[in-house]
């Protein structure tokens, strides 16, 4: 055996004897430096004598690294490397299984992040193309785990990882919260749910969800959760993702203000990419949840949210211009659908139909200050809004005949919706053709 090599062993022992997590992490990491990385890339392949002197659960550990550092700065193999990177996280987390190594748990995350960054390098010069792997089967029996002869792509094999230190967090017992690996859940759980979104299997990001709030065990404040604060944010951003996509835009609200309330912390937030990612989401929900709008700063602040929402979309729902609306909605769409707020911004459509009703109401009433009118003047309305900009080929001259493309029984239909939603206070006569509105307040506030 190479003395060198021994040397190295020798180190991890006594590392391991007295649970010195920063000089393990040393023994473990992918960057030693260059020339300790060259170093270790010249070891011969350790037998198990060589190994004798290291617990058993950590031999495959060392192996894998070894493999890992020779993949890296000998053979120049990203592939590799993610494989053997892959091998040594999962052995590394079955030998921190036992209670008496819960003192190992730093070095399994840096770990981990580890074998995130081996991952991302490797997918900037050799994409995965997921269409062409088989579904994930199996997650929770590890099937499709390397070299079990199933063709997964790497980001499945990482998912696969993930999970199963995600399980080892939230099945720790320990009620001492301050000793137990559930202190780092928001860690496994923001990137495995991550992974899930990317490799498009949405039940399965539900199903960690469900895990987590389904426990009785108690969990780390997520505004207590230092180290792991980032990771909380992306997980209530995709948490928020996942109540938006189940129409529970409140719960998605709540999310992303936790989020945002989190994020403060940061140097220079607003100016983040999480900002601007979690306002994406968070100005469309405040505006029909609330019918709330942000005040003229922000929009100074954030010129990339000003051009969507400001100026076309949020504009065409204060203004009632259905057209318009119409309009931002197909010119958006691509962004719309990419951010899964198509369904939400398209529900906004009420807003914008009130809107035009109050405006409708307001001028009638200049003209006759009457709490009962006409559904023709809300059919001229609605044509007027929804048809003037997109065919100009159509004469609005109503002095004369029109045909109109809006009906009376869409109109009634779009008043009846309102009022069910109370957003309008009033009843409809059909026999009439007429509303009547509240005298006292026909158009309630918003309410939380």
């Amino acid at each position: 055996m190479s003395e060198k090599l021994l040397n190295y062993l020798k180190h991890v022992q006594v590392y391991i004897e007295t649970r010195n997590c920063h000089k393990l992490l040393g023994c473990l990491t992918i960057n030693p430096g260059k020339a300790e990385g060259e170093l270790r890339a010249s070891f011969p392949e350790p037998n198990d004598f060589d190994l004798y002197s290291i617990p058993e659960k950590f031999q495959p550990v060392v192996i894998n690294h070894l493999k890992v550092i020779k993949a890296i700065h000998r053979d120049n193999s990203l592939a590799a490397a993610f494989e053997y990177s892959n091998e040594m996280v999962l052995s590394l987390t079955r030998a921190s299984e036992s209670s008496e190594f819960l003192w190992i748990q730093p070095v399994l995350l840096d770990c981990f992040r580890e074998l995130v960054l081996v991952y991302t390098v490797k997918e900037k010069q050799d994409p995965d193309d997921l269409e062409n792997f088989s579904e994930m089967e199996g997650m929770d029996d590890g099937g499709g785990e390397f070299g079990s002869g199933k063709s997964i792509s790497c980001l499945e094999k990482l998912a696969i990882t993930f999970n199963k230190g995600f399980k080892l967090s939230l099945n720790d017992k320990n009620p001492d919260l301050a000793k137990s690996r559930r202190n780092d859940i928001y860690f496994y759980l923001a990137n495995l749910i991550k992974i899930y979104f990317k490799l498009k299997k949405y039940e399965l990001a539900k199903s960690v969800q469900k895990a987590v709030t389904g426990t009785r065990n108690p969990l780390p404040k997520m505004k207590d959760c230092k180290n792991h604060k980032k990771y909380c944010v992306v997980y209530l951003y995709y948490s928020a993702f996942m109540a938006l996509d189940d129409g529970d835009y409140r719960s998605s609200e709540a999310d992303l203000d936790l989020a945002l309330s989190l994020i403060q912390d940061y140097q220079d937030y607003a100016k983040s990419k999480q900002f601007q990612q979690i306002m994406m989401l968070l100005l469309p929900l405040k505006l029909y949840n609330q019918g709330k709008l942000p005040s003229k700063r922000f929009w100074l602040q954030n010129p990339s949210l000003r051009v969507m929402y400001r100026d076309n979309i949020f504009r065409a729902v204060l203004q009632g211009d259905i057209s318009k609306f119409d309009h931002a909605i197909k010119n958006f769409r691509i962004v719309l659908l990419k951010n899964r707020l198509y369904v939400l911004i398209e529900s906004l459509r009420q807003y914008c139909q009130l809107s035009l009703v109050r405006k409708t109401v307001g001028m009638i009433k200049e003209i006759k200050n009457d709490h009962i009118i006409s559904l023709s003047a809300f059919q001229l309305a609605f044509e007027y809004s929804q048809y003037h900009e997109q065919d100009f080929s159509i004469n609005f001259d109503f002095a004369k005949d029109h045909s109109y493309n809006t009906t009376i029984a869409e109109v009634e239909c779009i008043l009846a919706n309102l009022i069910a939603s109370g957003k309008v206070k009033g009843y409809i006569s059909h026999a009439q053709r007429c509303i009547v509105l509240s005298k006292s307040n026909p158009f309630p506030k918003i309410s939380n």
